[in-house]
């Protein structure tokens, strides 16, 4: 496919209905918590990770752009025994292998143009501090207990497996087909079975727990089927890289349960009079991989009820990013793609938006390289930039190089409607449609390039006036500031550009008046460099023969 051939369109009637009757102001001052994954230290990101942490940081500022009072989190998950093992190997403590790391991580962030307001470690010791307590109180509530746990483990996946889940998988992880460890030791365990019923209940009572729906039914599925469901196995003695656990420091805290309590310390719990703990926890969405939508749908929602926590808002799960062909990437196929490697050959703006446009939301994403290029040649360079290039010289030679005063012709028709592009565009986040939400402002730049293209305010030949040509070039100036407001979260750099050339600030989407009228007269205009450059077929070529690097080969 190439950039340019698709367009949006509404998914059925029903979805007409819906999205016109959406209020556009319904979020203005709410709070939207939006947590992600925190990331493993045991290797350097790659393009699973950057995948999350855009789609993510996408869907906070369309939040914060529809005006929601937003916090948004992600982070790095350090102990366990797979990074022990990691740094153990490389001749290093696990403390300086998740160091060295997790620069590397927040280096990808930065290079993405991410808007987190924390950036949470599990070594922090708000965290420790944390998980004791969210211990304790199930311990209290009698819902730990001293065992012993005699099964397999997963080193790769920091995941135990039952007797009979490991004869299946002829005793290998079913994901990365390592071996799995045979355990017998001393271990405390949680009371997972005694919630699975309240959980369960749970996720039918509120169908918009877990997204997308697939996940939903899968989830519902294995509760249905599990076949003596046991306990959970929350602590280890054979290695000492993890939260001492309290009043039995010879035991560490089971990976998975420090790891999934990092959504609340990052809200300054267990002090629950803390504001931030008071404004967002009631509102908050996890944006997880669909691999570790179990941990967090059912483990997790099971350790809040015993500490006597409210359950997040919504758990959605995203699927894999994928070789172009479909095929899962990895070292021994070649087919590996270094996200940092990507952004130095397209530019940030052009990776997100790619990674936002293609696909669905939710469901398996196939990179490709080939798709990049034509996503940035014909949507961003060729419309989006070309729009505001075409426009901002246009004001320059029949405008003065500033914002030109509305004369409301009425004879000259505008090229979109603002309030059905904004219902639309909500109604599509709301619904998790990010595709879309990248869909509605590329598919309105058409609009508007076919308005300006049609009418020509630069043809002397034709029977406009003077005041007909400054309309015009005044309405796709104002176009051109609504655009931005709906591109800012895909491609915001040349959004603040845009903003910057038009010397006008980008604002909330309530306030937005939508009669274009948001340019102020006489506001001095600048033309700039064009926004996006096209890719050249031999750049094209180089970008093709780079999906991996010397550094990605060595990823654990």
């Amino acid at each position: 496919m190439t950039g340019e051939s698709s367009k949006f369109t509404d998914n059925s009637n029903t979805d007409v209905k819906e999205w016109q009757n959406f209020d556009y102001n319904c979020g203005l001052n709410k709070p939207f918590y939006l947590t992600t994954a925190i990331n493993y230290t045991n290797g350097v990101p790659h393009i699973g990770h950057a995948y999350e942490i855009i789609v993510s940081d996408a869907i906070v500022r369309i939040a914060r752009i529809f005006g929601y009072n937003t916090r948004f989190m992600t982070g790095t998950d350090e102990h366990g025994l797979k990074n022990a093992t990691v740094a153990s190997n490389n001749n290093m403590t696990p403390k300086e292998l998740c160091d060295l790391n997790v620069i590397k991580f927040k280096e990808m962030n930065n290079k993405l143009n991410i808007s987190t307001d924390r950036f949470i470690r599990t070594t922090d010791k708000d965290h420790y501090k944390a998980c004791e307590e969210i211990w304790k109180r199930c311990m209290d509530n009698g819902d730990i207990y001293l065992g012993i746990y005699t099964g397999w483990y997963s080193i790769k996946e920091e995941t135990f497996v039952t007797e009979l889940e490991a004869k299946m998988t002829n005793y290998l992880d079913s994901i990365t087909g390592t071996p799995l460890v045979k355990m017998d030791e001393p271990s405390y365990f949680f009371h997972l079975t005694k919630y699975l019923p309240s959980v369960h209940a749970h996720i039918l009572e509120n169908p918009n727990f877990i997204q997308p729906e697939l996940l939903r039914d899968n989830i519902l599925s294995r509760l249905d089927n599990m076949q003596n469901p046991a306990d959970l196995s929350i602590s280890r003695i054979t290695f000492s890289w993890g939260i001492p656990v309290p009043n039995d420091p010879q035991h560490v805290m089971y990976v998975w349960f420090d790891a999934l309590t990092n959504y609340i310390t990052g809200l300054n719990w267990p002090n629950e009079d803390d504001e931030l703990w008071k404004t967002y926890w009631s509102n908050t969405i996890h944006i997880v991989g669909k691999d570790i939508v179990w941990f967090h749908c059912i483990i997790w929602p099971a350790m809040l009820m015993s500490a006597n926590i409210p359950l997040p808002k919504t758990i959605f799960g995203h699927g894999f990013v994928t070789a172009s062909d479909g095929k899962k990437m990895s070292k021994s196929l070649e087919n590996v793609v270094d996200p940092l490697e990507q952004i130095e050959l397209v530019g940030t703006d052009t990776f997100r938006y790619y990674i936002c446009r293609e696909g669905k939301f939710g469901y398996d994403f196939k990179f490709n390289t080939t798709s990049i290029v034509d996503y940035h040649n014909g949507e961003l360079a060729d419309s989006f930039g070309n729009l505001v290039s075409r426009t901002t010289n246009l004001a320059h030679k029949f405008c003065d190089g500033i914002v030109p005063t509305k004369l409301c012709n009425s004879k000259i028709s505008k090229p979109f409607c603002p309030k059905s592009v904004l219902q639309r565009y909500g109604y599509s986040w709301n619904k998790y449609r990010l595709e879309e939400c990248a869909q509605i402002p590329m598919h309105t730049c058409r609009e508007v390039n076919k308005f300006l293209t049609d009418n020509a305010p630069w043809n002397k030949s034709n029977d406009l006036t003077d005041e007909d040509r400054i309309e015009i070039i005044r309405i796709v100036l104002e176009s051109i500031y609504y655009l931005a407001h709906l591109m800012a979260p895909f491609t915001p750099n040349a959004c603040e550009q845009i903003s910057s050339r038009l010397g006008t600030p980008l604002t909330i989407i309530p306030l937005l008046d939508t009669d274009f009228n948001n340019l102020k007269q006489g506001t001095p205009l600048t033309i700039g460099n064009p926004l996006f450059i096209k890719i050249s077929s031999k750049s094209r070529r180089v970008l093709e023969n780079t999906s991996s690097n010397e550094e990605y080969k060595k990823v654990l």
